[in-house]
């Protein structure tokens, strides 16, 4: 999780820092303009510090240290800079889950590293990712139509290892539910700020024993 530092910049910690840069390098040569990343940096430090809500342009202005017209260069507006940081969590998860699910022998194999990808980005991301979720989940948000499309990623890819593992997967709804598992378990920690490494540890563990459940091929 985001830890801000009230005495220097509010930037994020360094293994935030290069959690974002990560998720920037992974999307392409576009994305990779640093004044771009600085903003989403300090947006992303503001938001966890703040709250989206709360949190206004002029606010990532002040805190990226940046004039108005190099914001608007980049972004339509705040929501557009939560929207590219969400977008941005999507594709380092899916890229991370096609670099690491080929290499698993076993189905709890698997199931492991698909709950440790799930849950490591958010906690690296910072409470604002929260609020994310709740946002992608509402029909009318432009996050809702990204966490659709990688839902529907991540399950070819589950399909795909799966098949490799056991032959057969699961129903396309059985992935879709253990997904939706996920995503309202890093939501429950948040909502409940039971983020201490023992709740995540506990919270992960359970996930892990209902995914190596769900992603058993039943004959």
């Amino acid at each position: 999780m985001i830890q801000v530092n009230s005495d220097t910049d509010k930037l994020p910690d360094p293994q935030a820092m290069q959690t974002l840069f990560e998720l920037v390098w992974s999307l392409g040569s576009e994305s990779r303009s640093f004044a771009r990343t600085e903003i989403l940096l300090h947006a992303m430090a503001l938001f966890n510090q703040k709250g989206f809500q709360q949190a206004s342009v002029q606010d990532v202005l002040n805190a990226a240290g940046i004039s108005r017209r190099t914001f608007y260069k980049y972004f339509s507006n705040k929501s557009d800079v939560l929207v590219s940081i969400y977008d941005l969590a999507l594709n380092i998860m899916q890229t991370r889950l096609d670099h690491e699910l080929p290499s698993t022998e076993q189905v709890s194999e698997l199931a492991a590293v698909l709950v440790k990808v799930y849950f490591d980005y958010p906690m690296s991301v910072g409470p604002v990712i929260g609020f994310m979720i709740e946002e992608a989940m509402r029909s009318d948000s432009p996050l809702n139509a990204l966490r659709l499309a990688g839902e529907a990623k991540i399950v070819l890819s589950l399909q795909r290892e799966l098949r490799r593992l056991q032959g057969q997967a699961p129903s396309v709804w059985t992935l879709k539910s253990l997904i939706w598992s996920l995503q309202l378990a890093t939501l429950e920690l948040f909502q409940t700020q039971r983020m201490l490494p023992e709740d995540v540890a506990m919270a992960m563990q359970g996930m892990q024993e209902l995914a190596g459940v769900m992603l058993y091929e039943h004959r």
